[in-house]
């Protein structure tokens, strides 16, 4: 499958991709390469921010379904981050952490 002439709100994602993912890496592995892919959309690195939303929208077809069945494999990672030594891991804890926990009503331009 290519993805040169894709626009950026385009998702590829199948059905049939995530149960082959999943038949392959069994769903514990799954949840936490998922997790750390989401997670790298929220790097510090340009780079890699701009990879890992590409390789998410590839793999995941439904972006809020796919964020329910791995949510407690992604905090168990943000506690880990947040945590950690590392000022860079700490970022990303922290500007995923405002991401999910924002109410959706206020990413909403009142006109």
């Amino acid at each position: 499958m290519s993805t040169e002439s894709a626009s950026e709100d385009d998702n590829f994602g199948t059905e049939n991709s995530q149960v082959a993912i999943l038949a392959v890496l069994g769903r514990e592995r799954r949840d936490r390469v998922l997790a750390g892919l989401y997670m790298g959309r929220s790097d510090s690195a340009l780079l890699v921010r701009q990879a890992a939303l590409h390789i998410w929208k590839v793999i995941v077809a439904h972006t809020p379904k796919m964020l329910r069945e791995i949510m407690s494999t992604l905090f168990q990672l943000l506690l880990g981050c947040l945590a950690s030594q590392s000022y860079d891991k700490r970022q990303v804890t922290r500007r995923l952490s405002r991401h999910c926990l924002t109410p959706p009503t206020e990413n909403v331009l009142v006109v």
